[in-house]
C-alpha cells in the first residue's frame, strides 16, 4: 500500500507540476526562472516542515502533509507571485491588450507555447480584476493582500503539496533506515 500511494503521488505530482508550470507560467524565460524560484522556496519550506513534524511529533508525511498543507502552501506560493508582481517581474496585461492578443495574435490552433502564454496572461488579468473588485470592499491598502488568498495561484499549493509529501516521505524513510 505505501508503494502504491507513493507511486501515485509521484506520478500525479510530476504531471501536475509540469502542467502547472508550463500552462500557468507562460513562456517568458526570465519570468519562468522567477516562478521556479518561488516554487522551489515553497517546496523547500513544505518539506522542511514535514520533516520536522516527522521527527518531533512522529507524524507521517504521507498521511499528514497533503490535505493539511495544500492551502497554506498555496498562500505562500501566491504571496511569492504577488511579490514578483510588486517588484515588476510580472506585468499584468490590460483588457484591450489581452483582447487584441486573443482576437488578432492567437491562431485558431495555437501551439503549446502560445496557449500557455495566453492562459498565463488571462490568469494575471483575472487576478487583477479580483483585486479591483476588492478595493471598494476592503480598501485600497488591503485589497492586494486579500486578493492573495483569492488568487488562482493558491491552487498551485496542491501541486507543491504532492511534491512535498513525496520528498519528505523519502527523506524521512532514508533517515530512519540510516539510523
Amino acid at each position: 500500500m505505501p508503494f502504491v500511494a507513493t507511486t501515485t503521488a509521484l506520478i500525479r505530482g510530476t504531471l501536475g507540476g509540469i502542467v502547472s508550470l508550463l500552462t500557468f507560467s507562460g513562456t517568458d524565460a526570465d519570468r519562468l526562472a522567477w516562478i521556479a524560484v518561488v516554487f522551489g522556496v515553497t517546496l523547500y519550506l513544505a518539506t522542511t516542515l514535514l520533516r520536522g513534524l516527522a521527527h518531533r511529533l512522529d507524524a507521517r508525511p504521507a498521511r499528514w502533509g497533503y490535505f493539511r498543507l495544500a492551502a497554506p502552501l498555496g498562500l505562500i506560493y501566491s504571496t511569492g507571485l504577488w511579490l514578483l508582481s510588486s517588484f515588476g517581474k510580472m506585468r499584468t496585461p490590460e483588457l484591450t491588450e489581452l483582447g487584441r492578443t486573443i482576437l488578432f495574435d492567437t491562431p485558431s490552433k495555437p501551439s503549446v507555447e502560445q496557449g500557455s502564454e495566453l492562459l498565463f496572461r488571462m490568469k494575471l488579468y483575472v487576478d487583477s480584476v479580483i483585486t479591483a473588485l476588492l478595493r471598494p470592499v476592503v480598501g485600497t491598502d488591503w485589497a492586494p493582500i486579500v486578493s492573495i488568498a483569492l488568487s488562482v495561484n493558491v491552487l498551485t499549493g496542491f501541486v507543491v503539496a504532492i511534491y512535498a509529501v513525496v520528498i519528505a516521505e523519502m527523506v524521512v524513510r532514508a533517515e530512519n533506515a540510516m539510523l
